[in-house]
């Protein structure tokens, strides 16, 4: 916790004068209540309510929020939550996460909590001379699993066309399993739809927001398809309850050489009920 003295003095550093500040008034309150009494919320997503006024009244373009329920195993006791952001930012970046955890059936995610959960691979800055040092990590699934997915992100870099362009340019990834490809597709999202605003502040100006990247566009959520788009995929017949195998990723064809190097950040999780 911070002492007032010090929160004061953060938010007037290093907040206010980079950020808008937007303030609630009585009325502000008053609706958001009313409108969250007629949907039948209640605790403490009233503070998610609060949020979503502050940005309607700045005009947002859009709000971005994230299902981790299937997750929620890792989320048990004291953890240390950290953030990774690979674009670089001469003046950095600040990061706000909260968490909202949810107990009435009703507000409850379609994707309950999993019974079980591996993390698998967090690899960043992949390039074609990493990728066959990159060794294949044992997953056992509990004989009484009855499905098992995997929860994937994946996004590719590199802007040096025609050959190094693995950013702009498609490249099928595959999830394999002892070897044989458990599922395959080219990660691709079509970045017409980005938010007005990305103009504000893409360092390469508001044509690069809207040209197609390999799954994530300046301003969305990275995918690889565009949205919606489910992380989400099930692997139940690769992973079969009861048995033990080999899961290595991959992405084919990496681009070699090039002003900028080509690369990868991938992560993947495999998660059971």
């Amino acid at each position: 916790m911070f002492h007032p003295t010090e929160a004061y003095r953060f938010v007037s550093e290093s907040i206010a004068g980079r950020c808008e500040v937007v303030s609630l008034v009585e009325k502000d309150y008053l609706a958001t209540l009313e409108s969250a009494a007629k949907a039948g919320l209640c605790g403490g997503i009233l503070y998610d309510a609060l949020q979503l006024r502050c940005a309607e009244k700045a005009r947002c373009d859009r709000i971005y929020t994230f299902d981790i329920t299937p997750l929620a195993p890792l989320l048990v006791g004291r953890k240390n939550v950290a953030a990774w952001i690979d674009t670089y930012d001469a003046h950095g970046w600040y990061v706000d996460l909260d968490f909202t955890f949810i107990s009435d059936p009703l507000q409850a995610s379609p994707k309950p909590p999993a019974v079980g959960i591996l993390p698998v691979f967090f690899k960043r800055n992949v390039t074609a001379d990493d990728q066959p040092i990159i060794e294949p990590v044992s997953v056992t699934i509990p004989v009484e699993a009855s499905q098992v997915f995997v929860r994937l992100f994946t996004t590719g870099h590199g802007a040096s066309p025609p050959s190094n362009c693995d950013e702009f340019c498609r490249k099928n990834n595959r999830i394999l399993v002892d070897g044989a490809p458990a599922w395959e597709q080219v990660p691709w999202q079509h970045c017409n739809l980005v938010p007005d605003r990305c103009r504000e502040w893409n360092a390469c100006g508001a044509t690069s927001c809207r040209f197609d990247r390999s799954g994530w566009c300046p301003g969305l959520t990275a995918c690889h398809d565009d949205e919606p788009c489910d992380q989400d995929i099930e692997v139940t017949g690769a992973l079969p309850p009861g048995e033990t195998r080999d899961v290595l990723y991959e992405i084919q064809n990496i681009a070699v050489g090039g002003s900028i190097p080509a690369y990868w950040n991938y992560s993947l999780v495999v998660y059971w009920y």
